[in-house]
């Protein structure tokens, strides 16, 4: 999104758009893990929200276990804000509800991202993510596979399913795509998060994933080639046993064309 300095020099989003007034909010989180930290109204948009894609953001901050984000936002007329902030502990903060809008995606010099409308802001059809750290190195502190990446990961299926968002780079994008005067995430590579998006949602649901079906299909074929050659070199081989074998091959085959198609609809 920015540093904390960034935003503070903003100008007053709520002098354009509707922006809640009085104190601290208190809601119950819609991610069942996080911690609600609630922002202050004035950085909380008051029209509601219908989530369209899933934007992630760097807040500029060290990841030094200190969630500076979730606490800058409770300071009155920032001029940003996020629905949630993932601290490099792998812990998960909420700040607005996410029936509600966050200002946190002025689309400046780009194009709306897909599945959203131009004629509305895209604080209303969005939810946002703050991921700790900086974009020059978010792929040093968050690597793949660590305890924020999971976090990250898991955050994504879970808004991408209630939602029914689909889990793409069109639909998963960073900051830097919706404004020219944004880089985050910078160096984060989205692509992976969205493949282990898929990764995981294919083990909750007892399919194959797509590294996994590669490796059996190579392990079928390495199988059905092994069996074509002893057919091929054997002659004491007796009918019943080639019967067999041209039976397991063409079994495994059978079997490599319908877990391709299943997939293929991951």
């Amino acid at each position: 999104m920015g540093s904390a300095d960034e935003r503070s020099t903003q100008p007053d989003y709520c002098s354009r758009l509707r922006c809640t007034g009085g104190t601290l909010m208190v809601f119950t989180a819609d991610y069942p893990r996080s911690k609600v930290v609630p922002a202050h109204p004035t950085n909380v948009l008051s029209g509601s929200n219908n989530p369209k894609v899933i934007v992630l953001h760097t807040p500029e901050e060290p990841a030094d276990g200190h969630p500076g984000t979730p606490i800058y936002f409770q300071g009155a007329n920032r001029g940003g804000s996020t629905h949630y902030y993932s601290h490099s502990s792998g812990d998960w903060y909420q700040m607005v509800p996410e029936k509600k809008g966050a200002i946190a995606n002025g689309v400046k010099g780009k194009p709306y991202p897909a599945g959203t409308t131009s004629s509305k802001s895209l604080n209303y059809q969005s939810v946002n993510v703050e991921i700790e750290g900086y974009a020059a190195s978010i792929a040093t502190t968050m690597p793949r596979g660590k305890v924020q990446w999971k976090a990250v990961v898991k955050w994504v299926l879970f808004e991408a399913k209630k939602y029914k968002i689909p889990i793409d780079r069109r639909h998963i994008i960073g900051h830097y795509e919706v404004a020219n005067n944004r880089s985050d995430p910078g160096t984060l590579n989205i692509q992976h998060i969205v493949d282990d998006v898929l990764a995981l949602k294919a083990k909750e649901e007892g399919k194959l994933t797509m590294d996994e079906f590669r490796e059996l299909k190579k392990l079928i074929r390495d199988l059905s080639a092994k069996t074509s050659a002893s057919e091929r070199d054997s002659k004491k081989r007796d009918r019943d046993g080639l019967r067999f074998s041209k039976e397991v091959a063409k079994t495994l085959n059978t079997r490599l064309k319908t877990l391709e198609t299943k997939v293929a609809k991951l």
